[in-house]
């Protein structure tokens, strides 16, 4: 068995809209994915949540929007001053999110960071979820995947006024679906542990072993495992 601190929250596409986003909109209550006023600050600054079965430096949040002139998102930032300090600016167009039956439940979009007057990025970025309606025209709640600059995030507790602190692992284990968790261990988690009790024991586990040499990689007899990423394997060889 995997390590249960090397496992990350991983869900796919139709995972976090149909799942957490229609779960949020439905009950009116956060969960597992925690509110955040995403508008308020810029993201470096904002009270980002610490959940340690995030990825690093990646945030997952719901996020409530405002229409700019009825007709649009608003994205610009305020500062406490009221005055705008930065914008997020949309990548491209919207992608459709479709079910196992390719009916359509939702749509994304990506979107970057950048400071009021300065055309250069800021190296934030992150992916829009919404659902999929034929009634509504706007919806106000949004699930937003979060991405940070290395350096800032790396300090993000110094910038942030009130970091919120999770439940325990154990504790937020239970609060998400077994199947949206992945396997992601560090590089020194993979020599120090898995190598080498490989090394000790003569035995493979929740690695195993292949004969990589044998054949091209795409006709080798690859493990199915669930917590593996798709299409990413994890051997000894």
């Amino acid at each position: 068995m995997a390590d249960p601190r090397d496992l990350k929250f991983f869900p796919s596409d139709m995972t976090l809209a149909d799942h957490y986003l229609r779960r949020r909109i439905d009950t009116d209550k956060e969960g597992f994915i925690k509110d955040i006023k995403l508008y308020e600050d810029h993201p470096w600054l904002l009270p980002h949540v610490n959940n340690n079965l995030f990825n690093e430096k990646e945030f997952f949040y719901n996020v409530k929007r405002t229409l700019k002139a009825r007709k649009t998102p608003n994205r610009k930032v305020l500062g406490r001053g009221g005055i705008t300090i930065g914008t997020w600016k949309s990548n491209g167009s919207k992608e459709d999110i479709v079910d196992r039956n390719k009916v359509v439940i939702g749509h994304k979009t990506e979107l970057s960071y950048y400071k009021h007057g300065d055309l250069t990025a800021t190296g934030w970025c992150m992916t829009e979820y919404w659902l999929a309606s034929k009634n509504i025209e706007f919806q106000e709640t949004v699930l937003c995947y979060i991405r940070g600059k290395k350096k800032q995030v790396k300090n993000v507790s110094s910038y942030a006024s009130s970091n919120r602190v999770s439940a325990p692992r154990e504790d937020m284990i239970t609060m998400v679906d077994p199947s949206h968790l992945k396997f992601f261990p560090t590089d020194l988690k993979l020599v120090e542990h898995y190598l080498c009790n490989r090394l000790i024991t003569g035995k493979d586990g929740f690695i195993t072993d292949i004969k990589l040499y044998e054949d091209e990689p795409w006709r080798l007899p690859h493990v199915k495992n669930d917590q593996f990423i798709d299409r990413g394997w994890f051997y000894f060889c």
